[in-house]
């Protein structure tokens, strides 16, 4: 393939209704959700992604990611102190 791949995104917005994920499952489209919006509907998002996948000529197979937030510190006072700030 040449040129960029594009994907559509889900800010978890869209999750309960999946239009996102549909979308790139029926274009046969990469699927990336922003997890740290949404965390708790990450699963059902990638779920109704994966059974509605129909292979196109960029990708034969499902393909997603779930954007996430981490945070990490020495310490837990240093990891309470870096979700204040």
């Amino acid at each position: 393939m040449t040129g960029p791949r594009l994907a559509p995104r889900s800010s978890g917005v869209h999750v309960p209704s999946g239009k996102s994920a549909q979308l790139a499952a029926l274009l046969g489209l990469l699927f990336a959700f922003a997890a740290h919006f949404s965390p708790d509907h990450v699963a059902a998002a990638l779920q109704l992604y994966r059974h509605r996948f129909t292979p196109s000529a960029v990708f034969a197979e499902p393909y997603a990611l779930a954007n996430l937030a981490v945070l990490a510190a020495d310490h837990e006072h240093g990891a309470l102190r870096q979700t204040r700030s």
